[in-house]
């Protein structure tokens, strides 16, 4: 039954109960036409027979009362007309004894006619002969055979009648009886059948209505269970018909819910580890930010002292240049004696003594900016290592880290400015560290030469032409300090303000930081609330 299509089982559910209905019809009308057959027999024969009979006695009967009106009355013209009665009378008779001679007689009834048809045609003779004689006039002769022979045959003649009558009646009374036992049957036999009919249409209703429901409630419950969350049961399609159809198709459903739900689980939890390493790393991210901002912070006043001491380095830079002046001055003056030369040259020992300790103190001093530039400059190098970082965590972030990624990527250019500077600035004081050495080299040999003025006056001159050309050597090379100095304080000026932009940058990256590990919370919290709605499912 279930491998039948739902169409189907209903054509041939509807089938069965037209041929019950056929049956029903058929039998009731086998019953009927059983039923119509007797009542026609009880009314087109034994009626039909009966009431010709009737006829025959009563024409018998008025005739015999008119025969004696006949030979009891004087008058003529009553006489003919009892005659003529008597004659319609016998003609009625002959009428319907041809028509009962038409109808088919059989077993006693055939016998109970044929008596009948006998007595009749004993008694037609002397009828005969009655008539004639009173139609002659001869109505004493009349008398006597009406008495002598009409009588004695006239008599069976009803008596036949009258059996025949009573004998029609006890057979119309059967074949009514018989009738009306067949309609009492054919009643039992409707009902019968349709009770069988309503047995069967039932069975047949609840044989199709079961075959169709009970797989359409198997289907709703795996249905809901579906909907419950419920992925394990396994469905079993019991049939070919559209119920077993429906069944396949949920299952083919259910598998294709249960893989795709248990992708959703294994891609829930990789979101979910991933959400919070991204949490993490944007956590790393906000301390690195937050360390990289104190270490700017530090490289701003870095630089400030940074400055101050360029300023001053400056500051000493003048005051060795107007001494130089003074030296050179007192080159120029050295010649008009030697006395006053040597005082001189013991003057310029002395200042020539202080400028190299001013240059010494340059020479630290450089090599203390030099100091703060490599700080500055690993600075930068952390900067810029830390701006790709957040540029890898933020291309692994996708679109919510595009911003971000702009912000490292504007740190990292940054970061390049600044070690480019600090190069630049590097060499700069590679440069006065080697002017000031050479100065200070010159220094001391300038002290050398002053000792050996004042202990070879002679020799002042040409030593105090050494020194002039030395102090003009100095000069530039004090002017050439300075003018490096002022390009120093200028860098530093730049640079400061770069890492002020830097330290800005860093702040804003710090807000941006802070965003970025707001939705990574907001991530993880989505990501747990999508592994909470598909662990609902039961895939196993």
């Amino acid at each position: 039954m279930n491998n039948l299509k739902i169409a189907t089982r209903l054509l041939l559910g509807f089938a069965s109960l037209a041929l019950l209905l056929v049956f029903i019809a058929g039998s009731g009308f086998f019953a009927v036409s059983r039923y119509e057959g007797q009542v026609s027999r009880v009314i087109d024969d034994h009626l039909v027979k009966l009431m010709l009979i009737n006829d025959l006695s009563f024409a018998v009967l008025d005739s015999s009362g008119r025969m004696r009106t006949t030979v009891l009355i004087d008058d003529a013209g009553q006489v003919k007309t009892q005659l003529t009665e008597i004659r319609r009378n016998r003609d009625e008779a002959a009428d319907a004894v041809a028509k009962l001679q038409a109808m088919k007689f059989a077993g006693e009834d055939r016998q109970t006619f044929e008596e009948v048809l006998s007595a009749r045609q004993a008694y037609l003779g002397p009828e005969e002969e009655f008539l004639k004689l009173a139609e002659a006039g001869q109505l004493a002769e009349a008398k006597t055979a009406l008495l002598e022979k009409v009588r004695p045959t006239q008599i069976p003649y009803i008596k036949a009648l009258q059996a025949d009558i009573h004998q029609q009646e006890q057979l119309a009374k059967k074949d009514a009886a018989d009738a009306t036992a067949t309609g009492n049957s054919a009643q039992k036999l409707m009902l019968a059948i349709a009770a069988a009919a309503l047995v069967a249409a039932g069975f047949i209703s609840m044989l199709i209505s079961r075959s169709i429901t009970a797989p359409l409630r198997a289907a709703v419950e795996f249905a809901n269970r579906i909907a419950r969350g419920d992925l394990t049961g396994e469905v079993r399609a019991t049939g070919r018909d559209e119920v077993g159809a429906l069944m396949s198709a949920l299952g083919t459903m259910q598998d294709s819910l249960r893989d795709l739900i248990g992708k959703a689980k294994r891609n829930s939890d990789e979101l979910v580890s991933a959400s919070r390493q991204f949490s993490h790393s944007a956590e790393r991210v906000a301390s690195a930010s937050e360390r990289q901002s104190g270490a700017a912070a530090s490289a701003a006043a870095a630089i400030e002292e940074l400055s101050v001491s360029v300023n001053h380095i400056s500051a000493s830079a003048k005051e060795a240049d107007e001494k130089t002046d003074s030296s050179r001055t007192l080159c120029s003056d050295g010649g008009r004696t030697i006395r006053a030369s040597g005082e001189k040259v013991r003057s310029i020992a002395v200042t020539i003594n202080n400028s190299a300790s001013v240059v010494q103190g340059l020479v630290k001093q450089s090599e203390a900016i030099s100091s703060i530039v490599n700080v500055i400059k690993e600075v930068s190098d952390q900067t810029n290592l830390l701006a790709l970082n957040a540029a890898i965590e933020a291309a692994r972030a996708g679109e919510a880290g595009r911003g971000f990624a702009v912000v490292a990527d504007e740190v990292r250019k940054l970061a390049e400015r600044t070690q480019g500077s600090t190069k630049e600035i590097s060499e700069l004081i590679e440069h006065i560290q080697q002017s000031s050495l050479e100065v200070f080299a010159a220094m001391e040999s300038s002290v050398k030469e002053a000792n050996e003025g004042v202990s070879l006056s002679d020799e002042a001159g040409d030593a105090i032409n050494r020194i002039n050309q030395s102090s003009e050597s100095l000069v530039r090379i004090v002017n050439d300090i300075s003018s490096s100095l002022s390009e120093q304080g200028v860098a530093s000026h730049e640079v400061a303000t770069k890492i002020e932009q830097i330290s800005q940058m860093i702040d804003a990256n710090n807000v941006a930081v802070s965003e970025v590990r707001n939705s990574a919370v907001q991530l993880t919290e989505l990501a747990e609330n999508l592994r909470l709605s598909v662990d609902r499912f039961q895939v196993r």
